[in-house]
């Protein structure tokens, strides 16, 4: 999916990978994007990236930048990752207790 995700203005792209790592692609405003998904400004833990994933992008908690929702296959749960405005996200999933009633379901994600 295509958003802002760091808030520069550019479009940046969020790929959930069917049984492999995600990707978080940042626009460097020349024409090509920078991969970040997999580094330390995704703040995510590496087991969470490797999921089947279904994801949408929207501003879960209004604050003006686009979080990701991602859902998973059955027995993997749910993530919300909030996102702070700079591309930096922290996995919300237990905060908002979205990871015990979602796990024994496969999902599709849709952010309004």
């Amino acid at each position: 999916m295509c958003a802002d995700f760091n808030g520069d203005g550019w479009p940046d792209i969020y790929v959930a990978n069917d049984g492999a790592a995600a990707h978080l692609w940042i626009n460097q405003r020349n024409g090509t994007f920078k991969e970040r998904a997999c580094h330390q400004e995704l703040h995510t833990a590496p087991r969470e990236l490797h999921k089947r994933a279904w994801c949408a992008a929207g501003d879960f908690d209004s604050d003006g930048d686009e979080d990701i929702f991602k859902t998973n296959l059955t027995n993997e749960g749910c993530n919300l990752y909030i996102n702070d405005g700079h591309g930096n996200f922290y996995d919300a999933s237990a905060e908002f207790g979205l990871l015990q009633p979602t796990f024994p379901y496969t999902g599709l994600a849709r952010m309004v």
